[in-house]
């Protein structure tokens, strides 16, 4: 059955919650915007039952013979039913308990109904009735009978042309969508329904925004939708999104079927190396540098998926044959149930190897790598032969010498030209092993004589009191911060007069590379660095805070401008390239999984 419960809106919270109850629900795949029933049934404003009694009356046992539950949430339940008068199934979703009472989700219930009878289209789950009942408000949708994209999800990544295909539908779908000015903020796989051909049908407008008769449903400042797939100007402010939130997501979601990772973390490594450029500016920070429109998004992705090359290395179990799955040992040459060959030639040294092996233990070659290489040069020759004068003589006179030499001729020049770069990378290469050994040699004579030249002046900016303990504190925390409006206490830092949420706090004294992070903030900032002008900035990313013993220093960082300033003497300064590693040591410690 499909995985109906998660587009029940049940594990929703709204923008009133409160901001404990927030952080727990952040990067755990659940949905911000009104899931908690005692928090909900707390804004019933008087307003629901008159809003119910607006609604047509459907006579659910005459019309409907119910089958079973899809699935369940805290605002409702989506039920399996058979249509009597015209003999097809349905899924009826309505609200259930004291949510019925609640004019805001009620308000939602109808939003949602209206969006989705508004967007006629086969990539959205359709609308056959709406109304009421004696048990309260409900809507009669399509049934989609293949289960969620987020089901498929769970038994591994998408092959790019699939998760390619899926996307595009989408795309055509949000186009629809945006062209009547309907946002909707929530898409995710689990929002994803796919029919049993195969079709995504996009589902749950239960968090939609109709720019042309918003209702204000939602206030301002709330944060409505799925923490990991929430464009990161819809986590500060769902009434502010645009279709480029909705596009944000789109791409977090075509992440997800590419990498099989949640986005919760988004590592450019995982990306397929041919749709990186295409994800990366699809998941810009600031929507001005995104795709703007589905339109565009859906060209882009089109131009990017006409040069993808199927990566033909299969990703196999160590010991598992590729042809019967037969468990062997993985030093077997053959396959003691099949026969066959468990061995394969590394394509960068042409050493022996197991099939399953995805790095040669001989030149460290990644053999994925080395075949998306060894198929570009291919389609490569093959082109230039296809651009040939020979071809047409051919195909009427396969017997026409001047045809055939022609072709003999090109051949023989890609396989000149191939030879060529590689004597040329050959001889390269010779000259480039002295070059990196003498500039090697020459930069550490260079730094060993500006580390002492220059050691002093560093512990002089700093000051040699909070140097040291940059340097050798024993404790050392790293802090996940957010901007806050109130008051102080422990789970706030304030930083030049704003108060900053504490996210998340660990302790990273042991943690590996942390030596390498001191040395970045201690040795490199010299000549990596510059000293900066008094800076504006409102919202920190995150801390680093060095204790020993009744002594601390604290460093607060911002991502975006790449300023760390250091709390105890307020000087703040520019990193360089160093800023980058330091985010790639600290990134997958502000993971919540990792606490």
């Amino acid at each position: 059955m499909p995985d109906h419960e998660d587009s029940l809106g049940g594990e929703t919270l709204d923008g009133d919650a409160k901001a404990d109850r927030a952080e727990q629900s952040l990067g755990d795949g659940s949905t911000l915007g009104g899931g908690d029933t005692s928090s909900l049934s707390d804004t019933n404003d008087g307003e629901g039952d008159h809003l119910a009694a607006g609604l047509p009356v459907i006579d659910l046992g005459a019309r409907f013979e119910i089958e079973g539950e899809l699935g369940q949430g805290g605002m409702g339940a989506v039920l399996l039913a058979r249509d009597k008068s015209l003999g097809r199934q349905v899924a009826i979703k309505r609200i259930l308990g004291t949510m019925i009472r609640s004019s805001a989700t009620i308000s939602r219930f109808i939003i949602e109904a209206k969006s989705i009878a508004a967007l006629n289209h086969n990539n959205i789950v359709q609308i056959h009735e709406f109304g009421q009942d004696a048990d309260g408000p409900l809507i009669v949708i399509e049934y989609v009978s293949g289960g969620s994209l987020l089901e498929r999800l769970r038994k591994g990544k998408l092959d790019p042309e699939e998760a390619i295909r899926i996307t595009c539908q989408l795309c055509d779908a949000l186009t629809l969508a945006h062209g009547k000015g309907i946002i909707h903020r929530d898409i995710k796989p689990a929002n994803v329904l796919m029919t049993e051909d195969g079709v995504p049908k996009l589902t749950d407008f239960g968090l939609a925004k109709d720019e042309s008769t918003d209702t204000g449903v939602t206030e301002d400042g709330s944060v409505l939708g799925t923490p990991d797939y929430m464009a990161p100007e819809q986590r500060r402010d769902s009434t502010s999104v645009d279709e480029r939130s909705d596009l944000w997501s789109l791409a977090a979601t075509f992440y997800h079927t590419l990498t099989g990772k949640s986005p919760k973390v988004i590592r450019e490594r995982d990306i397929p190396v041919n749709m990186r450029d295409f994800l990366m500016q699809a998941l810009e920070e600031d929507p001005a540098d995104r795709f703007a429109s589905a339109a565009e998004f859906k060209k882009a992705l089109d131009s990017t998926a006409s040069n993808v090359i199927a990566t033909p290395v299969k990703e196999l179990t160590s010991g598992v044959c590729p042809a019967c799955n037969a468990v062997n040992g993985e030093n077997r040459k053959f396959c003691g149930e099949c026969a066959e060959s468990l061995r394969a030639v590394c394509l960068g040294c042409d050493i022996e190897m197991a099939v399953w092996d995805k790095i040669c233990g001989e030149c460290g070659g990644s053999q994925t790598d080395l075949r998306q290489q060894a198929a570009e040069k291919e389609a490569e020759i093959r082109d230039f032969l296809d651009n040939g004068d020979w071809k047409a003589v051919i195909l009427l006179d396969p017997n026409n010498n001047e045809a055939l030499r022609l072709k003999t001729t090109a051949e023989k020049a890609v396989g000149e030209k191939v030879n060529a770069e590689k004597t040329v990378a050959m001889v390269a290469g010779k000259y480039v092993i002295f070059v990196i050994f003498g500039t090697a040699l020459a930069m550490a004579v260079f730094a060993w004589q500006f580390r002492i030249s220059e050691g002093d002046g560093v512990l002089d900016y700093w000051g040699v009191e909070s140097a040291n303990l940059l340097r050798h504190a024993n404790n050392v925390e790293l802090i996940k911060l957010d901007s806050a409006d109130t008051a102080e206490s422990d789970s706030t830092l304030t930083i030049d007069g704003t108060l900053h949420n504490i996210f998340l706090a660990k302790d990273i004294s042991s943690r590996k590379g942390l030596i390498h992070a001191r040395h970045m903030l201690i040795l490199d900032h010299t000549y990596l660095w510059k000293e900066s002008s008094p800076v504006d900035i409102q919202s920190w990313d995150f801390a680093l805070r060095f204790r020993d013993g009744g002594k601390e220093v604290t460093l607060v960082f911002h991502t975006q401008s790449r300023t760390v300033q250091m709390l105890n003497n307020n000087k703040p300064l520019i990193m360089g390239p160093m800023f980058d590693n330091l985010l790639y040591y600290l990134t997958p410690m502000l993971a919540p999984q990792e606490q």
